[in-house]
Formats: C-alpha cells, sequence, structure tokens
C-alpha cells in the first residue's frame, strides 16, 4: 500500500508552505530542508494507521469494520508523534540568539506540515485505503470486504 502513503505526501507538503508567508520568512534552503525532513515524519503516521488497518484484516475482520476499529485506536499514536515533534521544534521557532533567524524557516515548515498532514493522514488516510482496496479488489476479482484468509494473532503489545 505505498500509494496510500504516498498520496498524504503533496497535500502535507503544500500545507508546510503555506506557514512560511505567514510568518513573514521567504523560502530558503533550510526551508526546502525542513520540507525533505518533513517527508520523512510524514510518512510515518500513515504506515501507522495502514499497518493496524492491515492486522485487523488479517483477523478476520471486513474492510469497513477493519477501518472503523483501527482509526479510533491508532489517533493516539499519531497525535502523540506530531505533538512531540511540534514541541520538540518550538525552541528552535521562538528561540532567540546566533543563527536563530536562519533556522526559523526550518521549525516553521516542519510545524505548519505537521499539523496540516495529521489532519490529512487522519481523515484522508482511511478514504483512500477503502478506494483502493476496491480497486485492486476489482482489478484481482476478489470481493471488496472479504477478509485474508489466514487470520494472523496480533503481535505482543497491539490490543
Amino acid at each position: 500500500m505505498p500509494v496510500i502513503i504516498m498520496m498524504i505526501l503533496p497535500i502535507g507538503l503544500l500545507g508546510s508552505l503555506f506557514g512560511l508567508p505567514m510568518t513573514g520568512q521567504a523560502i530558503s534552503i533550510v526551508a526546502l530542508i525542513g520540507v525533505i525532513m518533513l517527508a520523512g515524519t510524514v510518512v510515518n503516521s500513515s504506515i501507522v494507521l495502514i499497518d493496524y488497518i492491515k492486522i485487523r484484516r488479517r483477523r478476520g475482520e471486513s474492510k469497513n469494520e477493519a477501518i472503523l476499529n483501527a482509526c479510533p485506536r491508532r489517533v493516539r499514536p499519531i497525535l502523540m508523534t506530531t505533538l512531540t515533534t511540534i514541541l520538540g521544534l518550538l525552541p528552535m521557532q521562538f528561540g532567540g540568539g546566533e543563527g536563530s533567524e536562519m533556522m526559523q524557516p526550518m521549525a516553521t515548515v516542519m510545524i505548519t506540515g505537521m499539523i496540516v498532514s495529521t489532519i490529512v493522514t487522519l481523515l484522508f488516510t482511511p478514504v483512500y485505503y477503502s478506494l483502493i482496496d476496491s480497486l485492486t479488489a476489482r482489478v484481482t476479482r476478489r470481493k471488496p470486504d472479504a477478509g485474508h484468509e489466514e487470520p494472523e494473532p496480533l503481535p505482543a503489545g497491539v490490543e
């Protein structure tokens, strides 16, 4: 399902660049480095959500049931990742000192990008998963709501 994960990137990356004009900063090389860093963190949230949906499907749940059960259970880890990243970047954004004005565009891009991409991930990743799974089912001629044949036990520590 890499297509689903990669569909979040353009929206998150565009959202990241909206923070620069709002704060009166220009696009710079440092800001573009922040965009590259953001790409790595944005896909993490989608991977967490898609992976848990696939685990639920392996347990025998239908597509819609797996999505409805997985999304509320993965909101907390996704929000914790986002908040720790944002809170870690606040000193770079608002801190003073020599060279801080050079690094502020990176923090701005990362903070606004994480906010936008988290919202997009939580809203659109389940929709993308459902659409692509239905399309795949149509192409491979399997039932769209069929769970996987071999139920596998969940890994230790996973609900």
